[in-house]
């Protein structure tokens, strides 16, 4: 078993630009199915993109092998992760960090917004807890995951909008009960 996680799937996703890399790619991705890894590569995904960012932004991306996902359980939770699905990369740990946010929760809250949820993985375990939960993410394929994950996992306490945190919660802040933040590296923008 990889250290950190639960799972032994393994997903790659080489990320360069539209110059023609396709076909070293391609050579790159044979080679490593033939290492002898501790986990199983269940993907290997080519994203090309021109963007000069510190997130990579798609403008094409390329199954080279095997199936749009890997999968992984966090407190008895199951999650289909694909290429652009945010999901914590050291799952024994996250554990203890979505352990303290579970006990952190206000015993009085009722609804809690999950802000820059990626895959959806804390607002589906608020959702054990608290009558409704509100999931916000910028990247359209985290949401798409999030929304399936919820599904596949019978949970249905759960809404998911596509957006930027600041423009939604300014929209539904009338809703605002609990509030819990996974931003990303450049951290939270005022409101």
């Amino acid at each position: 078993m990889r250290k950190g996680f639960k799972t032994n799937e393994i997903l790659l996703n080489i990320s360069t630009s539209s110059e023609d890399y396709h076909s070293y790619v391609e050579k790159w991705a044979e080679e490593v199915l033939k290492l002898d890894l501790e986990g199983t590569i269940v993907s290997i995904y080519h994203t090309i993109t021109d963007a000069k960012s510190t997130v990579v932004k798609p403008d094409e991306l390329r199954k080279l092998y095997g199936k749009d996902y890997f999968e992984e359980e966090i407190l008895g939770i199951n999650f289909k992760v694909g290429p652009f699905s945010f999901l914590q990369t050291n799952t024994l740990g996250s554990e203890v960090l979505y352990n303290k946010v579970l006990e952190y929760l206000d015993d009085n809250a009722k609804t809690g917004f999950d802000l820059y949820c990626g895959a959806g993985t804390i607002t589906l375990l608020m959702a054990k807890k608290l009558e409704k939960v509100i999931g916000v993410e910028i990247v359209k394929e985290a949401i798409k995951a999030a929304k399936e994950n919820a599904k596949d996992n019978n949970i249905e306490n759960v809404e998911f909008y596509l957006g930027d945190a600041k423009d939604v919660v300014k929209q539904l802040e009338d809703k605002l009960d609990t509030i819990v933040v996974d931003p990303p590296r450049a951290g939270l923008h005022k409101m």
